[in-house]
């Protein structure tokens, strides 16, 4: 294979892998903007290589990024201190993963007492 014909094809190839990976972030942006971290995942001991492990966390963050400006996290917790407690360090996790504190939000009122839900609102919509 010339060498012409293989620059051309590593090319095709890279511009179907960026098209792709478009393609895939659009949908997976248009289907998830709720994120689940049940009470029995978080309560392991926490640290940056394990909240990197945490795969809601680390769609969130893809999805929040590719989201229009202007979009929030809004984080639904229970009520009560714990809850309050629970969503407080979340919110400290997002922002160290480069999330700004001023696009989230923390709002009582979980749908279940051991969750919490993490909702990307894009802007407009809150």
């Amino acid at each position: 294979m010339s060498e012409i014909n293989r620059n051309f094809i590593l090319r095709c190839v890279s511009i179907f892998v960026i098209i792709s990976s478009i393609v895939f972030f659009a949908e997976l942006n248009a289907a998830k903007r709720t994120f689940i971290i049940n009470a029995d995942d978080w309560a392991r001991p926490r640290s940056g290589a394990r909240i990197i492990e945490f795969e809601e966390l680390r769609d969130l963050a893809a999805i929040w990024s590719a989201s229009p400006a202007g979009s929030l996290i809004e984080i639904r917790y229970p009520g009560g201190d714990e809850g309050a407690l629970w969503a407080s360090e979340l919110s400290d996790w997002l922002v160290s993963l480069g999330i700004s504190s001023d696009h989230i939000r923390l709002r009582s009122g979980s749908a279940r007492t051991d969750q919490i839900e993490l909702i990307i609102m894009q802007a407009g919509n809150y």
